[in-house]
């Protein structure tokens, strides 16, 4: 009986140790399931990053473009005001004007005539 007993409690001590190693297992379980969530949503959002940067890319450089498209226009127009202003300036110089005034028929005074003011008025 006594080889009984020893038998009983080895199968006994080994039958707990088993639910021991099934308890530690289930409790591991769960954190090994939190683990893969946690990498799962880590996974997906460096993704989601990644896709982000790459939009935020393709629009900055559209954005460049326009930004220079608009630099170059703003170029172009300082030129053409110069060009305008210079223009302008030369139109309105003095001898200019007198050629201008030439061709329709304008020559320079020789004799001025003053009008003095009339007294029409009584006191």
């Amino acid at each position: 009986m006594v080889i009984t007993s020893e038998v009983n409690m080895t199968i006994i001590n080994n039958i707990s140790h088993r639910g021991d190693n099934l308890l530690t297992q289930n409790q591991e379980t769960p954190k090994i399931l939190t683990r893969v969530k946690w990498l799962r949503v880590a996974l997906i959002s460096l993704v989601l990053l990644c896709v982000l940067e790459i939009w935020i890319t393709s629009r900055l450089a559209t954005y460049g473009t326009k930004v220079q498209e608009i630099q170059q226009a703003t170029a172009r127009l300082t030129l053409e005001n110069q060009i305008l202003e210079s223009k302008i300036a030369e139109k309105s110089s003095l001898a200019n004007l007198e050629k201008t005034a030439s061709v329709y028929g304008f020559a320079p005074m020789k004799n001025f005539d003053y009008i003095t003011p009339q007294k029409l008025a009584a006191k």
